[in-house]
């Protein structure tokens, strides 16, 4: 028969402290790549809620643009809901800036670790749920190396592993130890004439 956990051990099992058991890790500029993806993306989503706002009072209020563009009365122009609308969105992109800006990255950077084996590659991820992948070199059917703008700007890049039933990404790794981690995974994959 299971015995159940009482409340203290529950807490302590879910936020006890995450201890990788694989020994690479992603480089440490990872978090400030993500970050400054996490600002750009924040900057824009700013812009369409701003946006929307507008259409939405407009449109509901069937005021004329030349009513709302001076803004001469200020908060008092709103109704109620206007401003709950308001307060809201900013409550939420506030919340969502703050885990993704603050929390994720350096959670995601610490978490995130690998191995190379004989003849599998393992990899460990996850910030809130742990997952675990190990995937057999003679499943791989090719193995990228990606680097987008931002990742460029911080000499990172991201190898990407692909396999019949899926790929498998390792981010933000610097540019040289991307290159010799798609080099020896195509390499052990029998694959490596491709490159």
């Amino acid at each position: 028969m299971q015995q159940s956990l009482t409340m203290k051990e529950t807490w302590i099992t879910l936020f006890r402290p995450f201890t990788p058991t694989l020994p690479r890790g992603i480089h440490p500029q990872a978090v400030n790549m993500w970050r400054v993806s996490t600002a750009i993306w924040a900057v824009v989503l700013a812009i369409l809620i701003l946006i929307a706002d507008v259409l939405i009072l407009l449109f509901a209020l069937e005021a004329d643009v030349e009513e709302f563009l001076p803004l001469r009365k200020g908060w008092a122009l709103f109704p109620l809901w206007a401003k709950g609308l308001f307060v809201g969105e900013a409550a939420v992109f506030a919340l969502w800036f703050f885990l993704s800006f603050f929390i994720a990255p350096p959670l995601r950077q610490a978490r995130f670790r690998y191995e190379l084996r004989e003849n599998e590659l393992e990899v460990e991820s996850g910030i809130w749920t742990m997952e675990r992948r190990l995937i057999p070199y003679a499943r791989v059917q090719h193995v990228d190396l990606e680097q987008g703008p931002i990742a460029r700007l911080y000499g990172l890049a991201e190898v990407v592993i692909a396999t019949a039933a899926g790929s498998t990404s390792i981010p933000a790794l610097s540019l040289q130890d991307a290159e010799k981690l798609r080099d020896l995974v195509a390499e052990k994959a029998g694959i490596a004439d491709a490159f």
